[in-house]
């Protein structure tokens, strides 16, 4: 007889006596494994048991005993004994819940175990005594900021729960100890989820760690396409990029213009004391752009694109759309360049044909001279449309229409009177400007109010 025939006599012999041997026990069925002998597969008996509860938790009142224990994935029902006169006695053998009540005449010591088709878990004495309310008393970190792959401790107190789980960025830690800490490594920010139960009874609570990662900039071999803003290690504002020519001009977070030309080099560099948060425009070897200021203040920029020589002129609110360029109807210019052949006390104002518009959240539209960016006139948006900060995307329209974004899904048009229409009030207006006083007479009086042209849902 080869060893393999007399391994194969003993698994029959033994399967052949199991039911002898399971008969003086519960009932159960027999779980068994695979197994591969010299290419012939066998199945082997195998003990299945499920998991043990963590904690079986008790609660009084003054009628009965309320028990809760930890549920079991893998078991299909739970058997609950209680000891009485010094004897475990059987309570209920079949209970599907993970929770139960008891008559108080018994006392107060109880175990409980799960059980599926292949057997039951060892036995889970009370563990875990409550009297008070549920209520998670502390959650908290050692470190509210840390370095990438450092580790941060939770810690923690909750009182009147039967169960208490840990839940960080999606992985879950469960079946903890009413009070306890926990270290946890971090790569990314975190957000911790406390979560505590009990007997009908629930609470959660919430934290965040924020993780610093170092920035890593991989050199890139340059092939043939230019891309000027590569490795130059700048936290660009991506919607205020502007290319003109040869050379890319970008805004970035920390407050600053840059002109950049494409081999990479910059140029010449602005600081703005605040953030450019929209694509400038340029006209005339000029940037135009709006910069908001911290304090929620803003201002209207005009920069040399060969020098970065500057002018702005500070607004009282914050600005986010871009200004724009007025251009004025050639009819209109036409009838400046007469009144300017009649005297010279308005050459100025005539000879600059074209004007400055920007829009701030507060619904001021305000006009300025594109040479020195002095106001020359100031409008402002209906009430409905002002203190809204969504107010951004200024256009002109060629009906000389102002374009805004006045809601995340719609644009709004509003009609902006051409400058200088009316050839004799633009003479009286010229006249009362030379020999006003003041140097912003469009303070003395309340702008215009726009009247709206149409309005579009995107």
């Amino acid at each position: 007889m080869t060893r393999l025939q007399f391994f194969l006599r003993s698994v029959l012999a033994f399967l052949i006596c199991l039911p002898l041997i399971a008969a003086a026990e519960e009932e159960f069925k027999q779980a068994y494994a695979p197994v591969g002998i010299s290419g012939i597969t066998v199945f082997v008996p195998i003990d299945i048991y499920p998991e043990s509860a963590p904690y079986l938790t008790i609660k009084e009142t003054p009628s009965e005993y309320l028990l809760q224990w930890t549920k079991s994935s893998d078991s299909n029902y739970y058997i609950l004994e209680q000891l009485i006169n010094g004897k475990w006695q059987l309570i209920s053998n079949n209970i599907l819940t993970n929770e139960y009540r008891a008559d108080k005449s018994g006392g107060a010591v109880f175990r409980v175990k799960g059980c599926h088709q292949y057997g039951c878990a060892h036995w889970t004495n009370v563990n875990n005594i409550i009297s008070l309310p549920l209520q998670i008393t502390s959650f908290s970190t050692d470190k509210i900021k840390v370095n990438q792959g450092e580790q941060v401790i939770v810690n923690w107190d909750v009182t009147g729960a039967s169960s208490v789980n840990l839940n960080v960025n999606g992985t879950d830690y469960k079946s903890l100890s009413s009070s306890g800490s926990k270290s946890i490594t971090l790569n990314d920010y975190s957000v911790f989820e406390i979560s505590a139960s009990g007997f009908g009874f629930s609470q959660t609570q919430h934290l965040a760690v924020v993780v610093n990662k170092p920035k890593v900039i991989e050199p890139v071999e340059l092939s043939g396409n230019l891309q000027p803003l590569m490795n130059l290690g700048l936290d660009i504002i991506e919607r205020a990029i502007l290319s003109e020519s040869d050379f890319t001009y970008v805004a970035t977070q920390d407050g600053f213009l840059h002109k950049i030309n494409n081999q990479s080099q910059i140029i010449w560099s602005k600081g703005l004391n605040g953030v450019l948060a929209n694509k400038p425009i340029s006209s005339n070897g000029y940037l135009y752009y709006s910069v908001s200021l911290i304090n929620g203040a803003g201002k209207i920029c005009k920069t040399s694109m060969h020098s970065a020589d500057t002018i702005c002129e500070n607004t009282s609110s914050t600005v986010i759309a871009s200004p724009i360029i007025n251009q004025i109807p050639s009819s209109i210019i036409a009838s400046k360049n007469q009144v300017t052949t009649q005297s010279n006390y308005f050459s100025s104002d005539a000879n600059n044909s074209n004007s400055l518009l920007s829009v701030t959240t507060t619904g001021l539209v305000t006009e300025y001279n594109l040479e020195t960016l002095t106001i020359t006139n100031q409008f402002i948006l209906p009430d409905d449309y002002r203190n809204n900060p969504i107010l951004s995307d200024a256009k002109l329209s060629k009906q000389n229409e102002l374009l805004l974004r006045t809601a995340p899904n719609q644009v709004t048009a509003f009609f902006i009177p051409s400058s200088g229409s009316g050839g004799g009030d633009d003479i009286f207006s010229s006249v009362q400007r030379f020999f006003t006083t003041s140097s912003d007479d469009t303070q003395s009086t309340p702008p215009q109010v726009l009247d709206i042209a149409w309005q579009k849902e995107l």
